[in-house]
């Protein structure tokens, strides 16, 4: 079995690979994954030749090859392996499998013959990583980065920024970080994360939080917030002040420099949060409050919280679109009971109907969202979220189908392009269960039909996450950890049976790893300690 699961497959005998692995690229778009190549299984001593002739692994580009998206197919012949994709992000699963038949033992390297159909069943597979809360290092987010590609996810959702600050130096304002050491990622150090994840066809969809989630943002701009007789709430910026407008374009205006893709996402979720109270009052908007908000749109003829946050969203939808992007939001502030005055090609992502006190509720749904229209992400919360146990587990996905729940998608379907399971915080648990998370949902993602052979995907994770000298038929899940550890655990991680000299003596043994395995295994190993 391969993690995602492929669409056809025959596996046969292995044979011994040569010292050098000597590679042709029948064209230029076959030859730019030799990154990729060398990022996957950076063991691998290899050989580019300009000719097929005497070559070991052959690669080539048909367009025609299928009316799929990101298909190919793999094939081994007389010692020789064959990969034909349909674009470039079929080269890449192409490698991501490849990766996976790849062995190693007693100093040799080996590769299973095979014969493999493969597509995905929806084109947006995407991790959400939150660093509007904590700084994550480059190594770390490089190594997240691999582990994608090797699970043959394709959207990295950064959430940026948050109500506790902006990690990226930006030219248009000065803005606190999260981080308490005060780290910034420095726009060449952005540069550099964007070309690594294009690497392997990673699109990074860029977050910046608005007009809610706004603690620093007003506090590094005070004239943001809106105007009330007592001291204002700054949970929102002043949606009437066109000052808010100006940093909106100066901030998005540099994102779009940044991330050369088709999605900017500006947030926009919990705006309304009166069942919350903090040391900054209650948190929630003031627009109906502020003097500013009502004297604007009083002509407007806007008088409800959600008529007002339909102004705003439409003033950032000709924005984004200004700068030849298209937009991206969390749904929870829009009243999907009725048929919203807004533009229908906003991406939604749907995370929740919101709570009682946390905007529009009665008659809201995902279905809804199909029914009019938008094309939908399936962030489903609780389902998605890998914050604590009682979110996402292994359990409810292995039958999860992001087509069904938590809407009948039925004959639109297509109207859901695929899912994303958000990682929230940089949870402690990060380091033990990211890289299993990862690839468990992204074959839920790739694969539209549930996991039957659950031992099989089991033993084939395994080998995913600790690569190519993982012992044959190795079940990790179980014998050492208690499961396909995918939440807040407290650490409590090992199964109850776990000989953890075993489990370290084997850790320690493990060869020929790229940075994403040794990640894991070093995270394992602290658990044992």
């Amino acid at each position: 079995m391969f993690i995602p699961r492929v669409k056809q497959e025959k596996t046969f005998d292995s044979y011994r690979l040569t010292t050098y692995v000597k590679v042709y690229f029948a064209d230029a778009t076959a030859k730019s994954v030799l990154p990729a190549i060398t990022e996957l299984m950076p063991y691998l001593k290899l050989k580019v030749l300009d000719t097929k002739k005497n070559a070991d692994f052959v690669f080539e580009t048909r367009a025609g090859i299928s009316d799929k998206s990101e298909y190919y197919e793999l094939s081994s012949d007389l010692g020789k392996l064959f990969v034909s994709a349909k674009d470039r992000r079929g080269h890449v699963n192409a490698l991501a499998t490849l990766a996976q038949l790849i062995s190693y033992k007693d100093g040799e390297f080996y590769i299973t013959a095979a014969e493999i159909a493969d597509y995905p069943d929806k084109p947006f597979r995407s991790l959400m990583i939150d660093t509007g809360r904590k700084y994550i290092d480059i190594p770390e987010f490089k190594a997240q980065i691999l582990m994608m590609a090797k699970a043959k996810m394709n959207k990295l959702h950064w959430h940026i920024s948050d109500a506790q600050g902006y990690p990226i130096e930006f030219d248009c304002y000065d803005f606190i970080s999260p981080d308490k050491a005060g780290r910034k990622y420095t726009k060449d150090e952005v540069r550099e994360l964007v070309a690594y994840a294009a690497i392997f066809g990673i699109d990074i969809i860029p977050e910046i939080d608005m007009p809610g989630h706004s603690f620093s943002l007003v506090r590094a701009i005070p004239e943001l917030a809106c105007k009330t007789k007592r001291k204002p709430n700054t949970w929102c910026m002043c949606i009437s002040n066109e000052k808010s407008y100006d940093y909106v374009r100066a901030i998005l205006t540099e994102i779009a420099e940044l991330f050369p893709y088709e999605y900017i996402h500006i947030g926009t979720d919990e705006i309304d949060m009166r069942d919350v109270k903090s040391k900054h009052g209650w948190e929630m908007q003031d627009w109906c409050k502020c003097e500013s908000c009502n004297k604007f749109f009083r002509k407007l003829g806007a008088k409800t919280v959600t008529e007002r946050f339909y102004y705003f969203l439409r003033r950032a939808y000709d924005i984004v679109t200004s700068l030849g992007k298209k937009l991206m939001i969390w749904n929870d502030n829009i009243d999907i009971a009725k048929s919203p005055d807004l533009p229908r090609d906003i991406l939604i992502e749907f995370w929740r109907v919101a709570e009682v006190n946390r905007g529009p509720r009665e008659g809201c749904s995902m279905q809804k969202f199909i029914d009019e229209g938008f094309e939908v992400i399936n962030a489903d919360y609780p389902m998605t979220y890998i914050d604590l146990p009682e979110y996402l587990t292994w359990d409810k996905i292995k039958t999860w189908d992001l087509t069904s729940f938590p809407a009948e998608s039925g004959d639109k379907a297509y109207q859901i392009l695929g899912a994303e399971t958000c990682a929230w915080d940089v949870q402690v648990h990060w380091p033990y269960s990211l890289y299993t998370v990862v690839p468990a949902f992204a074959d839920r993602c790739y694969n539209l039909t549930p996991v039957t052979d659950e031992d099989g995907f089991k033993v084939a994770l395994t080998r995913l996450a600790l690569g190519p000298a993982t012992p044959a038929g190795l079940n990790i899940f179980g014998t050492y950890v208690r499961d396909i550890v995918m939440t807040d655990d407290s650490g409590k991680i090992l199964a109850k049976d776990c000989d953890k000299e075993a489990f370290r003596a084997l850790l320690k043994a493990l060869k020929k790893q790229n940075s994403a395995e040794k990640a894991l295994t070093k995270a394992y190993l602290k658990r044992i300690k």
